[in-house]
């Protein structure tokens, strides 16, 4: 980044619109803008059109699973469930939509991104069983889960 795309990036939201007009005005072609980091300090954002979308389908129909994504990997060889488990939290705390919640806020919604948040884990050992049987309850398990809606 360039000393002056430092600079703008630095501003706050109100002032690069100032200077967006100021650009304008003398007929400048404004520079390509960075995008700026979402302020810290901020407690409530306004939510996206997508998840305005949602959260209006889930107030109207109830809570669902139809938004979920499932996905599975089998994996090889031993695995440390706590190393996994510390990996996952590391990325839902390195990505605030992973963090992020709406609520209401004088009757409105709003994003809500909260600081330390984790991966819910489900411990099911199906080791026991029979290989047929240990992969029907894996599937069922696994459908279970995807279809299980979760607070917005």
């Amino acid at each position: 980044m360039n000393d002056l795309s430092e600079k703008i990036s630095g501003l706050s939201a109100g002032k690069v619109e100032l200077l967006k007009a100021l650009f304008e005005r003398e007929g400048i072609e404004s520079p390509p803008l960075p995008i700026g980091r979402s302020s810290r300090e901020r407690k409530h954002a306004p939510l996206s059109f997508g998840q305005q979308r949602i959260w209006l389908l889930e107030s109207l129909e109830g809570a669902s699973g139809a938004y979920n994504i499932a996905t599975h990997a089998r994996l090889k060889g031993p695995v440390d469930h706590s190393i996994l488990r510390k990996c996952f939290d590391e990325i839902c705390h390195r990505h605030e939509v992973l963090r992020a919640r709406i609520e209401l806020v004088n009757g409105e919604p709003v994003q809500t991104v909260d600081d330390g948040i984790g991966v819910t884990w489900i411990d099911a050992d199906f080791s026991a069983l029979p290989a047929l049987e240990r992969d029907a309850a894996l599937t069922r398990e696994m459908s279970s889960e995807a279809g299980r809606s979760f607070d917005l």
